[in-house]
């Protein structure tokens, strides 16, 4: 019995840990979001927090996609780094509207050499 309580303890430690960094770091990526100009930093950063969304909360990680979208405009760099993110995110749920997002990203990206 007592360690079924020392268990539980530490469950719930190692939870509400994870809690606390998840929001450290949703607090952090929102704040870069909020004070930067400059669109490749604010995009690699909403690209981040719609990665943390992926799989908690869809229409989130849309909605921040769509705002990236926007910010990319007409930069094919910056629009093909969405579109990545876009197609990896409906991998489950659409794979054919997925493999042609992923292949109109390829299309926009394959004449930069940067990592």
């Amino acid at each position: 019995m007592k360690k079924n309580h020392i268990f539980i303890l530490l469950f719930l430690g190692a939870f509400f840990h994870s809690q606390t960094t998840d929001k450290k770091y949703l607090d952090s990526l929102n704040a870069e979001i909020n004070k930067t100009q400059e669109p490749g930093k604010k995009i690699k950063n909403i690209l981040l927090l719609s990665d943390y969304y992926r799989k908690k909360d869809t229409t989130k990680t849309y909605l921040l996609l769509k705002n990236a979208e926007s910010i990319a405009g007409n930069n094919k760099e910056l629009k093909g780094m969405v579109l990545v993110s876009k197609g990896i995110s409906y991998t489950q749920t659409n794979p054919v509207k997925a493999k042609k997002i992923l292949l109109e990203a390829d299309g926009l990206l394959k004449e930069f050499k940067t990592k």
